[in-house]
């Protein structure tokens, strides 16, 4: 654009504007064919979000507001830094599968 040039008209950008427009619609017209399917599958889904998602959002709220509450009426449960103690035995005795030195029974010579 040289300093003599006059700026272009506002016809003249609309112009450009709506032939740009053009042929991004004719370059993704083949993509219509895959999206349009889509489209109307999804439709009734999103339809049947909106109810879900408004009976939702209260339940939500009642849900958050009892453990807000219970929150502060129970003592809070401390948890070991180490982690679990190893080495023993939760289930005891009852669960053992191989019998103790004591119990097995006397060999015949």
């Amino acid at each position: 654009m040289s300093p003599h040039d006059e700026p272009p008209t506002a016809g003249e950008m609309f112009a450009e504007i709506f032939d740009l427009l053009t042929g991004l619609g004719i370059l993704l017209l083949p993509i219509s064919l895959l999206a349009i399917p889509g489209l109307v599958l999804l439709l009734p889904l999103a339809l049947l979000a909106i109810p879900v998602a408004i009976l939702a959002g209260p339940f939500l709220l009642i849900h958050a507001v009892r453990r807000w509450s219970r929150r502060d009426r129970t003592p809070r449960r401390t948890r070991s830094v180490t982690g679990p103690r190893v080495g023993v035995d939760r289930a005891g005795a009852r669960t053992r599968s191989t019998p103790t030195r004591g119990s097995l029974p006397a060999s015949p010579q």
